[in-house]
């Protein structure tokens, strides 16, 4: 850019067109509705711990066995159950889902920029420079060669 604040005049002459191709459309979609399901996922998941923290649903539970040495030099085994509102298969698979749909997200996007935007150049063939250019040293040629 100039210091005026204008664009130069290079740009003012060009002209772009952007193409968005299938594939970039598809990944952009689909990270889209992935992020959908990913804050959805993680909105119910909150939704069902709070029900779990005030008692409305039932914790899941698991029990595990402790050994504990008697001063007789016995071993004794007790059964030991720890309930968590997090053990539950709802918060399992809120949680999984959670997970999962935020790294497909990810990837979907990345897969989305590495396809990417198309950007074409509008400008006539016989516009550019370049051409100009190789058409007047093709005319000078004809010229030298009469």
């Amino acid at each position: 850019m100039s210091d005026d604040g204008k664009r130069s005049a290079f740009l003012d002459d060009q002209q772009f067109a952007v193409e968005e191709g299938v594939m970039y459309r598809l990944f952009r979609t689909g990270a889209i509705w992935l992020n959908k399901l990913f804050f959805g996922a993680v909105t119910l998941l909150v939704v069902w711990l709070f029900l779990g923290l005030t008692g409305a649903v039932d914790p899941a539970c698991t029990t595990s066995w402790k050994s504990t040495t008697l001063p007789n030099g016995s071993h004794a085994d007790e059964v030991v159950e720890h309930c968590s509102i997090w053990l539950s298969p709802t918060a399992k698979y809120l949680g999984a889902m959670s997970v999962l749909s935020f790294a497909l997200s990810i990837l979907s996007g990345f897969l989305g920029l590495l396809v990417g935007k198309r950007i074409l150049e509008m400008t006539p063939r016989s516009e550019e420079t370049a051409t100009r250019k190789m058409a007047e040293q093709a005319g000078d040629d004809e010229d030298k060669q009469e």
